[in-house]
């Protein structure tokens, strides 16, 4: 709403709303009425849309230059259900296009940058496409500067453009968004655009969503970039590096979160760097978690990522020290680590089962209101039919209402889950051993490239 009113008309909307409903209750109406009055504007079809409306757009953005004709052509298409039900989403978007992408600008972000020239788009239809001639060729291509858009984006700009996006876009979610896009991309551009991104890049989000997107794509030439990214200076970049050097089984990343976890300061970078260590499936892994679990830190900081570090080992040796952490006199910060570790290890290691079933039932009655709720989510991630007796209980006589419709929500999806047949579980088992086998080839394919 305010990038559709734009600052001056949205603050003196928010001021005449105030005035008109000082000490009484309000409804939504109230707030449309109130910009009316303020601005003369009609927003009924706008909070028909944005609020009023369940759902919101999911776009992909994507451009062409025609340097024969100067013309920029940006296509933009709504990806979300668009039937007669659910129409397309109606708006008008800021577009601006740069000449050049010159070094990270100080300046708020939806101030335009140096020669930027800004058009503003309606777009009606679910493929939208938007001319616009430029007496130079864009550089830097913005779409919605500040970000209004109440709306999932997902960029196509193509690699030179998306790097000039992470290296030059004041507008954080813009740099967010380019870098997705570069982490599926995985060519020599987007490679460069991403180590200089971890040297030069000013917001700890940025870089932290930057590790999440290039660790999700399992890619060979990742893991070297993120290994030299632990010794990045903000300790939340350090963290979500870490997470992301999980998803890899090679022993130089173990080694790196190993040397992580026992020397970095940060105590939240030590736990997720040995949550992510478990992943590996690393054969040192076992034997530094289980030390780490009985340590005695800050709520328990460093034992809870410790303790669900265990869990993803798949080893049935880590039911003692799970188990061992849910004592009484443990901290609840480990003690809920503990509770939900005890539903993936039952998911992951089967002879383990009946066991983690007999603990999560303990956990549901737990003193601790905060572990009874994670056990709860514990239940509902095991899918296992043998809790429902105590969900239901729980249901029932919880003594929170959150309890209670947590308890009753979770029934309610392990019975759905109990209908769904044994050869689509399978399936799914078989996808994910398929993509690993996909990375493990992509590899070495790369070695041989190199070669």
């Amino acid at each position: 709403m305010r990038g559709e009113l734009g600052d001056g008309r949205f603050w003196r909307s928010i001021a005449r709303y105030v005035e008109d409903n000082a000490q009484r209750s309000v409804e939504t109406i109230d707030l449309i009425r109130a910009i009316e009055a303020a601005t003369g504007r009609n927003m009924r079809q706008f909070f028909n849309q944005w609020v009023f409306r369940e759902g919101h757009p999911q776009l992909e953005v994507s451009i062409t230059w025609d340097a024969a004709r100067r013309v920029a052509t940006l296509t933009i298409d709504q990806k979300q259900t668009v039937d007669t039900d659910h129409p397309a989403y109606v708006f008008d978007v800021e577009i601006g296009f740069a000449p050049q992408a010159a070094a990270l600008p100080v300046q708020p972000a939806r101030d335009p940058v140096s020669g930027e020239r800004r058009v503003r788009a309606s777009v009606e239809r679910r493929h939208e496409t938007i001319t616009v001639p430029l007496d130079f060729e864009p550089k830097l291509v913005r779409f919605d500067p500040g970000s209004f858009l109440l709306a999932d984006v997902r960029y196509r700009l193509g690699a030179d453009l998306a790097a000039a996006t992470l290296a030059a876009d004041p507008d954080v979610i813009a740099r967010i968004r380019a870098a997705r896009e570069l982490a599926k991309d995985g060519g020599r551009v987007a490679r460069e655009a991403i180590v200089t991104a971890f040297a030069q890049e000013p917001f700890w989000g940025v870089l932290a969503e930057t590790a999440l997107a290039i660790g999700a794509t399992r890619a060979p030439w990742v893991r070297a970039i993120l290994i030299s990214a632990l010794s990045h200076r903000d300790p939340k970049v350090v963290r979500a590096v870490a997470a992301a050097l999980g998803g890899f089984r090679e022993p130089d990343a173990a080694t790196a979160l190993i040397e992580t976890a026992a020397n970095h300061a940060s105590y939240f970078v030590r736990a997720a760097a040995l949550a992510a260590l478990g992943k590996t499936r690393d054969a040192r892994a076992f034997d530094v978690l289980s030390s780490a679990v009985k340590k005695t830190t800050w709520n328990g900081t460093v034992e809870a990522g410790a303790v669900l570090g265990l869990a993803e080992l798949a080893d049935a040796r880590a039911m003692a020290p799970i188990v061992d952490a849910l004592r009484p006199e443990r901290s609840e910060g480990l003690r809920r680590a503990a509770t939900t570790a005890l539903g993936r290890l039952g998911a992951l290691v089967e002879e383990e089962r009946t066991r983690v079933v007999d603990e999560l039932e303990e956990r549901l009655g737990d003193p601790s209101f905060m572990v009874t709720l994670d056990a709860i989510i514990a239940s509902e991630s095991l899918s296992d039919v043998r809790l429902l007796p105590g969900l239901d209980r729980l249901a029932q006589q919880g003594v929170d209402g959150r309890m209670r419709r947590d308890a009753m929500e979770a029934a309610i999806r392990i019975r759905q889950a109990a209908k769904i047949p044994a050869q689509v579980k399978g399936l799914r088992e078989d996808i994910d051993e398929l993509r690993e086998d996909q990375r493990r080839l992509q590899e070495k394919i790369e070695a041989l490239a190199r070669a």
